[in-house]
């Protein structure tokens, strides 16, 4: 969002130096309060467009500027931000054509723009309480979704964690129950057949031990009963 703030501020001080610069070279006032005025006019995130002459003087503005003066120590393109306000502070480089030389054949063509092609600077200051309002719109909804999401998150694995932490406790209490000698007690199935293989591998268990103890003890009263015989 800042760097779409700021690349189009630049586009929009650009147009207005290009748009400016004969009107800064023939020293016309009222067509560049129209441009300002337009320009200031034509997007509602511009607070002022102010054009200065290369001392720095200013020659027409549209808006309230928070500017106290144009830092004019640069040649080149400037953008700041400050207090909520980006400000692009761009040059009005004067336009110059190849001149042909008949004699030579040569076209004498400037390498770059110097000092001397400058003939003003176009200050534009533009709000970012539009993308600041966005920004903190986008962070809201951000913290919304994130929350949800963990809330969502939460309670599924609360859901999960119950779903096998109580048929767990249910087999150790059965388990431990089973080791102190109640062999009839068995593990009631679980309705959501989440360890349902291991519920019923406890309960066959279970069973087999009963049996076990049930044939040990028959086995035990049997040969009891047949010493007494012999003994009599």
């Amino acid at each position: 969002l800042d760097e779409a703030l700021r690349a189009r501020a630049r586009a929009e001080a650009r147009q207005v130096a290009g748009a400016a610069e004969f009107d800064v070279f023939a020293g016309s006032r009222d067509g560049l309060r129209a441009l300002v005025k337009a320009a200031q006019t034509g997007d509602a995130d511009i607070l002022a467009v102010t054009i200065f002459d290369v001392r720095g003087a200013s020659l027409a503005t549209s808006g309230t500027s928070a500017l106290r003066s144009v830092n004019v120590a640069s040649w080149d393109e400037q953008v700041t931000t400050s207090a909520g306000v980006t400000t692009v502070v761009t040059p009005i480089r004067r336009s110059r054509l190849p001149v042909d030389d008949i004699y030579s054949g040569n076209e004498s063509l400037p390498d770059k723009a110097d000092k001397a092609d400058v003939d003003g600077f176009v200050v534009l200051e533009m709000s970012r309480a539009r993308l600041d309002a966005g920004r903190n719109r986008q962070l809201l909804i951000d913290a919304v979704v994130t929350l949800v999401g963990l809330l969502l998150a939460t309670a599924l694995a609360l859901r999960i964690a119950g779903g096998v932490t109580r048929p767990i406790l249910r087999i150790g209490d059965v388990v431990e129950r089973i080791g102190q000698g109640d062999l009839s007690v068995r593990v009631e199935a679980d309705t959501e057949e989440v360890m349902t293989s291991l519920e019923n591998g406890i309960n066959h268990m279970a069973e087999r031990i009963g049996q076990a103890q049930e044939s040990l003890v028959q086995q035990i009263a049997a040969a009891t009963a047949e010493m007494r015989e012999r003994k009599e």
